[in-house]
């Protein structure tokens, strides 16, 4: 698994602009702030993500195994969450 350090760095790097994309919205504030993992073929992420003005985003991100190349992959996107909402799987 990766740690959350490395988690935030994909979201930055290879998730920001899909959120965006899926949202209409562009996000000045984009910050992991909570994530919980799922190992299945690969390894789903549940990760909490404040967006500025009290509101927070929900993401399930998917990396694939290593051997199938480790791709990140953007599968969900929840809006208006709050700092109290549970990271679920949804």
């Amino acid at each position: 698994m990766i740690s959350f350090w490395i988690c935030c760095h994909f979201i930055y790097t290879q998730v920001k602009s899909e959120v965006e994309q899926k949202t209409g919205k562009n996000y000045r504030v984009f910050k992991a702030v909570k994530y919980r993992s799922q190992v299945v073929e690969g390894v789903n992420y549940f990760i909490k993500v404040n967006v500025g003005e009290g509101d927070y985003l929900h993401l399930i991100v998917f990396q694939s195994l290593p051997c199938y190349g480790g791709k990140i992959e953007l599968i969900k996107v929840q809006e208006h969450k709050t700092e109290d909402d549970p990271i679920e799987p949804f």
